[in-house]
């Protein structure tokens, strides 16, 4: 799309230009830009307002570069990955840093890694997560997260959709497990971990509500969820606190 401009093994194209790529049994990979550069020499494309469409996942940045003969890709600047399912029980994620490097078989994305701070939300229709930390890498399954492992200063906060109760999780590095509809099953916290739950309670006298509040700390800790709701909490290495589901 738009123009072009050629050299000896480097060609310019302008004009929001697109790169489409097929894939199996799926919608073809789309790499859009405001512009593209195409280095032959190295068989890498880079260009600005880089956008990589791999639906239902799509990675946004404001500088792109993908390699061609590795199937990678390279984004910077207030980069946003997206995940959108389809349906009403479906997941909806975003999650933003400063740069993400991604990995692809035959224009799948399987992995993302996050090198510098991350932070943003997971939702389906049970409950809402939102997570942060220094670095971060997620597996991926058909587009969603399959698994998200999160480290330095991690916080993770649990809301469930149905009673509001909210749960926040800390520690110096953090697992999370999703099931294969893509709800998170399990969360395992390690160095200095400490879960909180705030449980509201209804008055029915005064028709006001309270809030009880648990806490375990532990060097380990294994989070269960089950239907969007923290179940149990379990502590493989030394325990403080007490945990109420």
């Amino acid at each position: 799309a738009g123009s072009a401009e050629l050299e000896q093994d480097r060609a310019w194209y302008f004009g929001a230009p697109s790169l489409v790529r097929d894939r199996d049994g799926a919608k073809p990979l789309q790499l859009i830009a405001n512009s593209l550069e195409f280095d032959a020499t190295n068989s890498v494309l880079s260009g600005s307002g880089f956008h990589l469409d791999a639906d239902p996942t799509r990675i946004t940045a404001a500088l792109g570069r993908y390699a061609t003969d590795g199937d990678s890709a390279s984004l910077f600047g207030s980069t946003v990955f997206e995940h959108f399912g389809s349906g009403a029980e479906a997941v909806h994620s975003i999650l933003r840093s400063d740069s993400v490097r991604v990995s692809l078989v035959e224009g799948d994305p399987r992995r993302v890694q996050w090198p510098d701070a991350v932070s943003g939300r997971i939702q389906d229709f049970r409950q809402s997560i939102w997570v942060s930390g220094q670095v971060g890498t997620g597996d991926l399954s058909e587009g969603r997260l399959d698994l998200l492992r999160l480290n330095g200063s991690v916080e993770v906060i649990h809301q469930n959709l149905d009673s509001g109760r909210l749960s926040r999780f800390s520690a110096g590095g953090m697992s999370l497990e999703f099931d294969p509809a893509g709800s998170l099953r399990r969360v395992r916290a390690t160095g200095r971990a400490v879960a909180r739950s705030r449980v509201p309670e209804d008055r029915e006298e005064s028709g006001e509500e309270e809030a009880s509040m648990n806490e375990v700390r532990g060097e380990e800790l294994v989070i269960d969820l089950e239907d969007g709701r923290v179940v149990s909490v379990r502590v493989q290495q030394s325990i403080e606190g007490r945990y109420l589901p």
